[in-house]
């Protein structure tokens, strides 16, 4: 219907264990997103990739990636 290749999933639910990530895999997909908050580290599977609140708010969405969301709270418990 798309005339094209998806290559990313999306689990449902969030619902995902290794027998599913690989069958993702298998089934020609290049990566998905799990539904757990955080960032993603290099080397990280891609098949298990975090995500960020990006909201509606460009300034908020800019703010968590930068990191700087993480560095405060950190220091202010």
């Amino acid at each position: 219907m798309l005339q094209r290749e998806i290559k990313v999933f999306c689990y449902p639910a969030g619902a995902v264990d290794e027998r599913v990530w690989q069958a993702v895999k298998r089934n020609g997909y290049g990566f998905a997103a799990t539904s757990r908050y955080g960032f993603n580290a290099e080397g990280i599977n891609p098949f298990l990739l975090n995500r960020i609140d990006a909201q509606s708010d460009v300034s908020h969405f800019a703010q968590s990636v930068s990191g700087f969301e993480d560095f405060r709270w950190k220091f202010l418990k």
